[in-house]
């Protein structure tokens, strides 16, 4: 009887260890967040072990049959986001479940995401209903003044009101408002045709002079009223032609700003296109035909400011290019047969939004480390990194036939040219210790503007006492900023009108340890 007991013992012990039960609350209420997923990962990455559930109704969730091991709780939920510093997997909570323990428990935190409340009126004050509502971020891949990413999109109803919830971030944000095609212009002023423009918050026709929107968490922002400004507008008009110079009909083309109004209409039998109302402002002009199964495509901004446009763009004929990526590595050492390559792309570079074409190009390199970009359109072009390179080397340089253009633009025209990125082995290092850094983040940002993107741009976290290093930096000129708090930002290109007067000059130079002085700021 004892060992039937003693049996039964361990196996209700056995079966209570390999269950787990959390909660998951509101930051700010402390109540439990109903529909939360949770996900519970093995901390070893030969395990195949992995869990998934729902929070019931009062954010507690209950799982049963979990293998003995360590693993990683992550949790999120619509209409809340991580706390600061939560994103890092490595900061994630972990438990432990043995059968020698029972069960196993953990509670999390979710931070509210805000939500944005207002009107659009026109120049009188009248609500517009079905107007179209962006809030845009101002980090973007392409570093161009002209593109904002777009973060939600919206309508307002038929009182005018938009309402707009689950933003990624807590900004800052611009808030941006046109009118549909179908409400009455404003009238003419001294004989000149008048529209209304897209418009910032409250009342800006351009981002530059725009109110930025930033909020905290579960704050919820009313009255945010936008008032459209009534602007002067000219007509676009123009031809398109084939790859062979002719007028091309029946082609698709669209005027756009990359966020705001499109016009679209299909070329007339001359290959000719006539947009009669547009706003002054920098726009993007399309146009895609195909020809033979092959996609033509033509993209050129359009600088609208005070008269009409007459515009011809020609439809081009796609291309492939090749490369190779190559790492040089110190005599007598191989180079590394494994080495992670980060992926190559190719960015075309006009000044107008590209959504009407795929604007990156990628080249995943092959386990030759060769490099094949298909469907790159004749123009000018800039070559993107998303990545640093892992271990012991640093991206040395980019030649595009016999042309270095690591720093700059350069243009692909039909031919045989081919795209050779070269990595090398050591680079410098730069260490040091920030006062105050917490958890923070340390940032090296090339001194030359054209070199300030990923994969040249480094960082890391402030370590214990607010010590740092980074290794395998690209030997150059770097400016470094310290950045406290546990949702530190990595570098964005709002970063860069504070460099030189918050970042610490330093010199990187191959084989050696660079020390920097750099001081703590809050972003």
């Amino acid at each position: 009887m004892r060992i039937v007991l003693a049996a039964v013992v361990i196996a209700a012990s056995a079966c209570m260890a390999q269950v787990v039960d959390g909660v998951v609350v509101n930051t700010l209420t402390g109540v439990g967040i109903a529909g939360a997923r949770i996900t519970i990962r093995p901390v070893d990455p030969e395990s195949a072990n992995r869990y998934e559930a729902t929070t019931d109704a009062n954010g507690r969730v209950r799982i049963e049959g979990v293998k003995d091991g360590v693993y990683t709780v992550w949790y999120r939920a619509p209409g809340f986001l991580s706390e600061p510093g939560m994103t890092d997997p490595s900061r994630w909570p972990r438990i432990r479940v043995s059968a020698a323990t029972g069960a196993a428990h953990f509670s999390g935190k979710l931070q509210p995401l805000p939500k944005l409340f207002g009107r659009v009126l026109d120049g009188t004050g009248k609500p517009i209903p079905n107007a179209s509502v962006w809030v845009l971020g101002e980090q973007s891949l392409c570093n161009e003044s002209t593109c904002y990413p777009v973060l939600k999109q919206s309508k307002t109803d038929e009182k005018g009101e938009f309402h707009i919830a689950d933003l990624i971030d807590m900004g800052p944000w611009l808030l941006a408002a046109t009118a549909p095609q179908s409400w009455e212009p404003p009238e003419a002023r001294d004989g000149q045709r008048m529209g209304w423009a897209t418009t910032f918050y409250p009342d800006a026709t351009t981002p530059e002079l725009a109110a930025r929107i930033r909020a905290q968490a579960g704050n919820d922002l009313s009255g945010l009223d936008i008032q459209l400004a009534a602007a002067p507008v000219y007509r676009v008009s123009g031809r398109v032609l084939d790859s062979r110079g002719k007028p091309a009909a029946k082609v698709g083309v669209r005027l756009t700003d990359g966020f705001g109004p499109s016009f679209d209409q299909e070329t007339k039998d001359e290959g000719t296109f006539d947009f009669p109302a547009v706003t002054a402002a920098t726009w993007g002009l399309f146009a895609n035909a195909k020809a033979d199964g092959v996609k033509l495509w033509a993209a050129e901004p359009v600088h609208v400011g005070r008269e009409d446009v007459d515009q011809e763009i020609r439809l081009l004929q796609p291309m492939t290019i090749h490369g190779k990526v190559t790492i040089q590595a110190p005599d007598g050492m191989p180079p590394p047969d494994n080495w992670d390559t980060p992926p190559v792309m190719l960015l075309r570079v006009t000044g107008i939004p590209l959504q009407e074409a795929p604007p990156i190009v990628s080249g995943l390199p092959d386990e030759n480390r060769n490099l094949i970009f298909d469907g790159v359109y004749p123009g000018p072009y800039r070559v993107m990194i998303l990545e640093s390179p892992r271990g012991p080397y640093y991206l040395d340089s980019v030649r595009f036939g016999d042309r270095d253009v690591t720093a700059s633009e350069f243009t692909i025209a039909p031919g045989d040219q081919a795209l050779m990125v070269t990595y090398k082995y050591g680079g410098g290092s730069v260490s040091g210790t920030v006062d105050g850094c917490g958890s923070g983040r340390v940032i090296l940002v090339p001194v030359d503007p054209w070199l300030r993107r990923e994969g040249l741009v480094r960082d890391t976290n402030c370590g214990g006492g607010g010590r740092f290093q980074i290794d395998s930096v690209r030997p150059g000129e770097y400016y470094g900023l310290a950045i406290s708090g546990d949702s530190a930002p990595r570098w964005s290109p709002a970063m860069e009108s504070e460099l030189s007067r918050l970042g610490a000059r330093i010199t990187v130079r191959a084989g050696e340890r660079s020390s920097a002085e750099i001081k703590v700021t809050k972003w």
